[in-house]
């Protein structure tokens, strides 16, 4: 299931460079300025910030092939050259070590296993410079709560069913009832 790729305002290079600064840290020049973005899905966020910075370099790790397939066709199609979208299991993934300006992670950590996160923190440690600095965004309650319940309305729908075909069949009958069901509200 595609994720739903955005811009996160709040992660935009000039601004993570500006915070940077008024805490002592960040790079010493404009440079060679490299950003690392684990779990980029199919790297929008980065892909619209390397067309308004071509002199940063931003590589996107995700395990996903079918999203960084859609990302790189996306970098080929606007002709950008300062982006790299890699696949990677976190579990698995090396970094550069001490090669990054800036470490993004945007929701990934939200829903990812306890080593998972652990491991979004080793990354990102291993990757930054001395100075660099690292976003890391937890997406909280109240706002996701609805999504999650609607996560586990669907994981018991199909607890008993191994088939995955059937699987998707059972989930999306239940989002179309759902569905109905508020559709048919004025509220």
């Amino acid at each position: 299931t595609p994720y739903r790729d955005e811009v996160f305002a709040g992660l935009e290079v000039g601004r993570l460079l500006g915070l940077a600064r008024l805490l002592g840290l960040g790079p010493d020049s404009q440079e060679d300025i490299r950003v690392l973005d684990l779990g980029c899905a199919s790297g929008r966020h980065i892909r619209d910030q390397a067309a308004r910075y071509p002199d940063v370099h931003f590589t996107g790790l995700d395990f996903s092939a079918a999203e960084l397939a859609t990302g790189r066709q996306a970098v080929q199609d606007a002709g950008l050259r300062n982006v790299d979208l890699v696949e990677a299991n976190f579990l698995d993934a090396d970094v550069d070590a001490g090669a990054y300006d800036i470490v993004l992670c945007h929701g990934t950590y939200s829903w990812v296993p306890d080593e998972v996160k652990n491991r979004i923190f080793e990354l990102s440690r291993k990757a930054l410079k001395p100075t660099g600095v690292a976003a890391v965004v937890y997406l909280t309650y109240p706002g996701w709560k609805q999504r999650e319940a609607i996560r586990e309305l669907l994981n018991m729908r199909v607890a008993r069913i191994e088939n995955p075909d059937q699987q998707v069949r059972e989930s999306a009958l239940l989002l179309r009832l759902l569905k109905a069901g508020y559709s048919a509200r004025p509220d």
